[in-house]
């Protein structure tokens, strides 16, 4: 249906459209005020959710997590040097792994509604998998650590008895003294050295006059 846009409006009409628009903004306006905008874990195992931005507020709802389901962060860690300790660990059994490293994961639970914990013993030894190299090898912090050495000719990489070894007997030595701009030579040993020549003082064919230029330099005064 095609409408006359050149049409005038009518006040009652747009008063009729007005409290429509109305109705349907309250409408959204008041699902945005029910709308989470915040969320908290509370007490461990409490997840609220607020309809404000302001957690401090009463919250629209709680989401309560089985108490088994959580860690307790402020006893799980790396110990580096285990030792067991019962007044630590408490109810926890000795896992017998003194002086390895250990994860301590600590996870609460509830006993006949009373709050506890409960404890696992991680050996992290047991998580790292140690391979055996043969001859090609080198040792890194107690672990052999298989090496291939490329077949590439003129590789100054080696396996030695102690480790890889770089050969740089044939490296060519930094001039020390040298001045920046200037020209380099070779000195008895292969070795770039400082000539004292700035660079700026070396002729280059720009520099020469060619036999044309000549000629034409000359045809100025002698046709």
């Amino acid at each position: 249906m095609s409408v006359d846009m050149n049409k005038l409006l009518k006040l009652n009409a747009l008063d009729a459209f007005a409290s429509k628009a109305d109705t349907k903004i309250q409408a959204v306006e008041a699902k945005a005020d029910d709308a989470i905008k915040g969320a908290k874990v509370v007490n461990g195992n409490q997840l609220s959710f607020y309809t404000t931005s302001d957690t401090t507020t009463t919250a629209a709802f709680t989401l309560d997590l089985a108490a088994e389901m959580v860690v307790d962060a402020t006893k799980t860690g790396f110990v580096d040097n285990f030792e067991f300790d019962s007044d630590t660990y408490v109810g926890a059994t000795n896992p017998n792994l003194e002086g390895k490293p250990v994860l301590v994961l600590a996870i609460k639970t509830t006993d006949k509604g009373v709050d506890a914990t409960s404890y696992s013993f991680i050996n992290v030894n047991k998580l790292v998998d140690t391979y055996t190299a043969g001859d090609n090898s080198i040792n890194v912090n107690g672990y052999q650590i298989n090496v291939k050495i490329s077949t590439v000719a003129n590789n100054a990489i080696t396996l030695q008895s102690d480790g890889l070894h770089v050969d740089i007997s044939g490296k060519q030595d930094k001039d020390a003294d040298a001045v920046e701009n200037n020209i380099a030579k070779f000195d008895a040993h292969g070795n770039a050295v400082d000539a004292g020549i700035a660079a700026a003082n070396v002729l280059t064919t720009a520099d020469i006059a060619s036999d044309s230029d000549v000629s034409v330099t000359l045809a100025t005064y002698f046709n």
